[in-house]
């Protein structure tokens, strides 16, 4: 989550990164594009985590290392849970990737398709969990009919996946460092699959989307390592770094809109909005918490080495850490970071609001 959404900032190297970032709003930038690079896959070494980089992005590959840099940002989080009116749900696995580049006017966020992988996760209590007892006429001949509609198995199983319904945007940098503060904002969707739901059931929409505002819950703790363009740590030198932190995140506060697409024509939205009590007013008791969250920030350690082509030296090294196989996502377990250094709370805001964002003479 999400990997719900959660921003960072870049280590300037001893040459000083070019980044025009103090104003600390980032602009909203290319969304939902299809391409063929920067598609999930196995890499390796430190760039595991970062495997839906849009590296071949224009926008990213426009990138010079003098007037702006291209950046791989990843964050994932193993467990969590989102309570929407009456009904709360477990997060398995939510995990959010997108480019980011620098300008004058700050970052842009270069968000694909993809950028948004959320785990289907199975609804507690099923289908009957989720609509019985009802006074609707065709659902409560539903709930009734124990054995008729074979409640065994997948007649009963519901999945329940967050995707995103839209761009981000409003991306607050120092926010990064901060507790309580809006890191982004961010809508999503609920999609319900089941037999009797079919395909098309959400809660929320693109025209009507859940409107998340991610916050640090904790104050993170990080660090950062270098590694070559391939993925192999280095305690010395190497072409690539990365920053990484690890703390809760979450989101409170917001309004959940009703049910729609749910069974044949809609039939059975009204059930499921009379059990969990949708449409749901902004209220603290809509919430949703990603734990034990790791951020990632990779980007060309040494940008003197690169200009004028940053982002495209990046897409190289990304592409040369790819691993021919179809083994799936990789997870934290791929990643070594004990070799870097690490910074407690107060060295992350200090470092962040001083020479590691600033601008290039």
């Amino acid at each position: 989550m999400l990997k719900v959404i959660r921003r960072w900032r870049l280590r300037a190297t001893t040459a000083t990164v070019a980044v025009a970032m103090l104003a600390g709003l980032a602009t909203a930038g290319a969304a939902f594009a299809d391409h063929d690079g920067g598609r999930e896959a196995t890499l390796k070494g430190d760039w595991a985590p970062m495997n839906r980089c849009p590296v071949d992005d224009p926008a990213m590959l426009a990138m010079t290392g003098e007037a702006g840099v291209a950046v791989c940002f990843a964050d994932d989080s193993p467990n969590g849970s989102i309570t929407l009116g009456n009904l709360t749900v477990p997060i398995k696995d939510s995990n959010h990737q997108f480019g980011l580049t620098t300008g004058e006017s700050g970052f842009t966020v270069i968000e694909h398709d993809d950028a948004l992988v959320d785990e289907p996760v199975e609804l507690p209590g099923g289908l009957r969990g989720l609509i019985c007892p009802s006074h609707e006429r065709v659902t409560r001949g539903i709930c009734r009919a124990h054995h008729g509609w074979g409640w065994g198995g997948n007649a009963n199983a519901v999945t329940w996946a967050m995707e995103a319904a839209g761009p981000l945007t409003e991306f607050n940098l120092f926010a990064g460092v901060e507790v309580g503060v809006p890191t982004a904002r961010q809508p999503v969707k609920i999609h319900l699959e089941n037999p009797l739901l079919g395909n098309h059931c959400y809660i929320g929409t693109d025209a009507e989307p859940i409107v998340l505002l991610p916050e640090n819950l904790t104050l993170p703790n990080g660090g950062n390592e270098k590694f070559d363009g391939d993925g192999t740590p280095e305690t010395e030198g190497g072409q690539m770094e990365a920053l990484f932190i690890q703390n809760t995140q979450g989101a409170s506060g917001f309004a959940v809109p009703a049910a729609s697409g749910c069974g044949f024509r809609g039939i059975l939205n009204q059930a499921i909005n009379n059990k969990i009590g949708l449409p749901s007013p902004a209220s603290s008791a809509n919430n949703v918490v990603f734990n034990e969250v790791t951020t990632y920030l990779g980007f060309i350690s040494n940008l003197e080495s690169v200009i004028p082509n940053d982002g495209k030296e990046l897409s190289k090294y990304w592409h040369s850490a790819v691993i021919p196989s179809e083994d799936g996502r990789p997870g934290h377990d791929q990643h070594s970071h004990g070799d870097g250094r690490h910074w407690s709370g107060p060295e992350l805001e200090e470092g962040f609001r001083n020479h590691r964002f600033g601008h290039r003479h």
